[in-house]
């Protein structure tokens, strides 16, 4: 009993070296390691890049955070917003517009403003910016939307949603004022942070157009598209500026 309580006791003290030891150790490896991803992580970045969560002491320019949604948008809009506040506009605080083909609630109106500190201005589209062109054959579409199988084909909406942002957006009277605008869609992600003003950098890089991501086109969506567009710029050469992106956007045909 004596030689194995002796065991024991023995067992105790080395099992605690044991454990101090290594305490000590991954202390001092702990250490070391900060030391070396602090200076090669922090070194150099706070110039360019501000770490501290403020942003560069420079006037805003005429720019604006521009999302087309519908009443019924308010979760999945609140969602992005935030995020959008989260990894970018709380340092920059550019305005928010927010357009709709119809009037906004008043519960839609008082729930976004109450979750970010961006001025938000509400507007609606209407007239000739939403709907069919006089010139359209309404029942020649609505026979195509009919015999049409693809993404959203039966929708009258969604063409009138692409139709506005085609080219009637910018010429919204809230936007008129404003040299650049960054559209933002409901219910998308921002998972980094952006530390940097994208408006001042198409400013300073004299940039007229930028994306995130490119896909290919749906061709039954736009059949007849590309003959249009390259018929327009054989005809009038003259809107063709001499830098351009239309080697990125067609392929050898």
């Amino acid at each position: 009993m004596k030689f194995t309580a002796k065991i024991a006791r023995m067992s105790t003290v080395a099992i605690s070296m044991l454990f101090v030891t290594m305490l000590i150790y991954s202390m001092l490896s702990f250490n070391t390691t900060s030391k070396k991803y602090n200076s090669s992580t922090n070194e150099g970045i706070e110039n360019e890049f501000p770490i501290n969560g403020k942003a560069p002491k420079q006037k805003n320019l005429k720019a604006a955070l521009v999302s087309l949604v519908r009443n019924k948008d308010l979760i999945p809009l609140i969602k992005t917003i935030r995020q959008v506040d989260d990894r970018f506009n709380r340092k920059y605080n550019y305005p928010i517009i927010l357009l709709n083909d119809e009037p906004f609630t008043e519960e839609f109106k008082k729930k976004v403003q109450s979750i970010t500190k961006a001025n938000i201005t509400f507007g609606l589209v209407e007239g000739e910016s939403w709907g069919y062109p006089s010139w359209i054959d309404q029942e020649k579409a609505k026979k195509e939307r009919e015999t049409a199988d693809y993404m959203y084909a039966k929708s009258e909406s969604y063409r009138f949603m692409c139709r506005f942002q085609s080219g009637y957006i910018f010429r919204h009277p809230l936007l008129k004022d404003l040299d650049y605008y960054w559209r933002i869609e409901q219910d998308t992600n921002y998972f980094c942070d952006i530390d940097y003003d994208p408006f001042r950098f198409m400013k300073d890089n004299n940039k007229m157009y930028g994306w995130t991501i490119a896909f290919w086109e749906f061709m039954p969506t736009v059949r007849t598209l590309w003959d249009k567009v390259d018929g327009f710029m054989k005809k009038y050469p003259q809107h063709i500026p001499e830098t351009n992106i239309i080697e990125f956007v067609k392929d050898d045909n």
